[in-house]
Order: structure tokens, then C-alpha cells, then sequence
């Protein structure tokens, strides 16, 4: 992965705070994230991530849980069972 070219510096160890470049990957742009600040954020390699601009800085947080949406339909499923029995059922 072209990411693994990137160095970093500690700079405040004890805030887990780290310092590095911005470098080329394909046609976008990438960071490296060291594993001390994804373990101390409880992130992993697959954690989806958000990115935002907050007054000029990006921001990187974990994103949101996705829930899942149930379909809505214009009947309940009791609507749609009324009347429905054994023999007229299909088999």
C-alpha cells in the first residue's frame, strides 16, 4: 500500500500526538495514521471514518453508526395477511 511510505514523528507522546505529510496515492491524497492512534481512538484498519472542514482544519472521526431503515410501505403486514388462510394461500 502506498500509504506505508509516509513518516511520522512523535511530537507529544504523551497526548498521542503525531505529526506527518500529506502524499500521493492514485489521484487522491493520504495520510498515515499510526496504531497507537487508532487503538487509543478504538479504531482499526476498517473503521469507517468522516471527514469534514471545521474553520479552515480537517477533522477525522469515526463515522457514525449506520442504522439500518426499515422500508415503509402504504400496509402493515397484518393488512396485507387479512383474509389470507390455508386454502387460499399459495403453496
Amino acid at each position: 500500500m502506498c500509504l506505508s511510505i509516509v513518516d511520522t514523528n512523535c511530537i507529544y507522546p504523551w497526548l498521542l500526538a503525531m505529526r506527518t505529510e500529506i502524499k500521493r496515492w492514485g489521484d487522491s491524497a493520504a495520510v498515515r495514521i499510526p496504531s497507537k492512534l487508532l487503538a487509543a481512538a478504538h479504531l482499526d484498519v476498517s473503521s469507517e471514518l468522516s471527514l469534514t472542514v471545521q474553520e479552515g482544519k480537517i477533522v477525522i472521526e469515526a463515522a457514525p453508526e449506520k442504522t439500518k431503515k426499515r422500508l415503509q410501505l402504504p400496509f402493515s403486514e397484518a393488512q396485507l395477511l387479512k383474509g389470507l388462510t390455508a386454502d387460499t394461500g399459495e403453496r
